[in-house]
């Protein structure tokens, strides 16, 4: 994020919601379109990222998939051009996700607020929300 000059506290603040488990993903995903998030953040699972669908109502939507292949399911058109609201990586090689969504999203869209959700199997679900401080 510090590459595409974003500085926590200063032009955007991450928040974080903890989920115990998948069955809560749209209730968050619900709870930051409450707040009105600029961009919604899918990473990890597919049920991260038909939860944001569910929630965004045409809001960008950019996604790090994990364990599923989103032009193989139909989620995007193509990866270098997918098309409508959604837009992401599938990234095979775990070590490169995290910098490959940051690019991504920052080449892609230009918010003040994002919405985040990542699996993790041992540890349950988070949720967040990056937003420019007022």
């Amino acid at each position: 994020m510090a590459e595409l000059g974003y500085q926590e506290g200063r032009n955007f603040t991450f928040d974080y919601i903890q989920t115990p488990n998948i069955e809560g993903y749209e209730k968050d995903y619900r709870e930051l379109a409450a707040r009105k998030v600029d961009v919604f953040l899918a990473v990890g699972n597919e049920p991260a990222l038909r939860a944001a669908l569910s929630a965004a109502d045409g809001k960008p939507i950019v996604f790090l998939a994990i364990d599923f292949d989103p032009l193989a399911k139909g989620y995007v058109a193509s990866l270098s051009h997918p098309g409508g609201n959604v837009t992401g990586i599938f990234v095979r090689q775990l070590e490169l996700a995290a910098k490959h969504a940051a690019r991504r999203c920052g080449s892609r869209v230009a918010a003040r607020s994002a919405g985040a959700a990542a699996g993790d199997v041992t540890r349950g679900i988070k949720t967040g929300k990056m937003r420019t401080p007022q």
